[in-house]
């Protein structure tokens, strides 16, 4: 009878009690660092870690394992990031506050408290850019920030106006139906705060594409129905209200300008900026603006061909080397030249 009661108690436990268990591998060498785990309620707050974010810190053990385990978090998807600081505990204040270290790892994903989940080390010590879960919502976030990548290539040998146009159109697109396929609003938001970002060239173009697709009502919609008390559902109700509702005040406003003239002055503007920047972006890319002397003949190689604007994929063809290969002398590369992306090397 004992035995009976216990194991009714284990099946009603398996079925309440959601355990989650999130494990990744790093380097040995990397054994009795700190690696924390956030929660990003806040989808305008995910560029980087922020104290109120961190809901648990674990240290890796003497093999390079990691492992965040327990039963506190929400049944129902959220965005989470895993990242590891590499800069000392004391070093800018030590706790997030307003701080920034310089050489962060970081992966976002989406998961829930019942999700067991695994960020593997990838050949040559590569960490933090591969995640094997059930969960097919999981990865999303990944394959995302590699989409943006490959736009942000796009654009940079794009001069012409019309040109430009038409790709912002076509990323657009590529990026609302791929969040559309997923069937998962936590990645549609993520989309929407990419391209609704003031920060970033694509919010001019968001406002027009407001109203000429029902993207951003079927994400209201969707999130309304998943996550109905979330706060970020609330956020975004919010903001697009207020992104309508100045885009009609903009358009009163703007009735009584001579469209002649306003469209010319724009044409010429826009004319005089991109002739700036492609003579100025000739100049720096014959100027050779970095010492690199400190590279390695293969990582020269794949230095130039960064610079001749060349994707992972296709810098991997002409090397005759694995994709896992090429992102491990980049991000060589960065650390010797002292830079953090593609566009540092480019400019």
């Amino acid at each position: 009878m004992l035995g009976r009661f216990a194991l009714l108690l284990l099946l009603i436990c398996g079925n309440l009690c959601a355990q989650y268990q999130f494990k990744g591998s790093l380097s040995p060498s990397k054994s009795g660092k700190p690696v924390y785990l956030s929660l990003l309620e806040d989808y305008r707050k995910t560029s980087r870690a922020y104290t109120h974010q961190i809901i648990q810190k674990t240290v890796v053990d003497s093999l390079g394992q990691f492992v965040f385990e327990g039963g506190s978090l929400s049944k129902a998807n959220r965005i989470y990031a895993v990242h590891m600081d590499h800069c000392a505990e004391s070093a800018n204040g030590g706790n997030h506050f307003l701080t920034h270290c310089p050489r962060t790892q970081r992966l976002m994903f989406i998961a829930n408290a019942k999700d067991t989940l695994e960020i593997p080390l990838l050949q040559n010590n590569q960490a933090f850019c591969s995640i094997v879960s059930k969960n097919p919502a999981s990865p999303l976030l990944l394959e995302f920030e590699s989409l943006k990548e490959e736009m942000i290539l796009d654009f940079m040998d794009v001069t012409s106006g019309a040109n430009q146009a038409f790709l912002m159109r076509q990323w657009f697109k590529k990026l609302q139906d791929f969040a559309n396929e997923s069937s998962e609003p936590l990645l549609a938001l993520q989309v929407f705060a990419f391209l609704s970002d003031p920060a970033n060239e694509t919010s001019d173009f968001y406002r027009k594409n407001l109203e000429a697709t029902t993207f951003y009502t079927d994400l209201e919609q969707g999130l309304q129905q998943q996550y109905p008390n979330a706060s970020f559902t609330q956020k975004y109700a919010n903001e697009l209200h207020r992104d309508r509702t100045d885009n009609s005040a903009g358009n009163s406003g703007t009735a009584f300008i001579s469209a002649p003239v306003f469209g010319a002055i724009t044409v010429f503007l826009f004319v005089v900026i991109v002739l700036f920047f492609y003579v100025s972006k000739q100049n720096k890319k014959n100027q050779h603006p970095f010492n690199t002397d400190s590279l390695s003949p293969q990582e020269i190689k794949v230095y130039k061909a960064i610079r001749r604007g060349q994707t992972n994929k296709e810098i991997a063809a002409e090397l005759f080397i694995s994709l896992s290969t090429v992102k491990t002398h980049i991000n060589n590369i960065y650390k010797k030249l002292g830079v953090s992306s593609r566009k540092d090397i480019t400019m």
